[in-house]
């Protein structure tokens, strides 16, 4: 008897809520948008320098700034060290991103490649359309669109801490140091 009067109120619970529902306005206008290469390639790196280049308590972004048409890869550590430190591990982070991206301590290209492995997470893999060379020179002048942003917190004897942040492009071997 228990048994068949569970069964019964399962049975018009599913009912009365309807079991079956679609995807309501907002859900429909995320559906109806395509994915870009830029957002794709943006992801992929994302993904790829939070595993490849990895420190616990950094977290990399990556995303399009409209305004200055820049894809900013961002850099944040809330752990709060000495100005010095914080310096250090500026252009340390710098170095090792610029290395990863394929990129030499004087700022060229490694190996003779034309393209930074970064550039490459925004091209298609496999089949391409149009010429070779025209996605090649698309790749190259997405190259110069980088820039490396970097926050540090570091400490201070007038208020709890201060914020380091430290830019440049991914091209270059600079790095600009600002402390707010």
């Amino acid at each position: 008897m228990k048994s068949r009067f569970r069964t019964m109120l399962i049975a018009a619970s599913l009912a009365a809520t309807g079991a079956i529902s679609g995807p309501d306005e907002t859900t429909e206008a995320f559906m109806d948008q395509s994915v870009s290469l830029l957002d794709w390639g943006s992801f992929r790196l994302e993904t790829a320098l939070n595993k490849g280049v990895r420190d616990q308590n950094m977290a990399t972004r990556v995303w399009y700034d409209f305004d200055s048409n820049t894809i900013v890869v961002g850099n944040w550590d809330g752990t709060v060290v000495p100005e010095e430190e914080a310096r250090e591990d500026c252009k340390f982070w710098f170095s090792a991103i610029r290395k990863w991206a394929g990129y030499s301590a004087d700022g060229s290209l490694d190996g003779g490649n034309e393209i930074s492995r970064f550039a490459n997470f925004y091209g298609h893999d496999g089949y391409i359309r149009g010429d070779e060379d025209s996605n090649k020179e698309l790749l190259m002048d997405l190259d110069k669109k980088f820039r490396l942003v970097a926050h540090r917190k570091i400490k201070s004897l007038v208020i709890s801490s201060k914020e380091m942040k430290c830019s440049g492009t991914l091209y270059g071997s600079e790095v600009a140091i600002t402390v707010e």
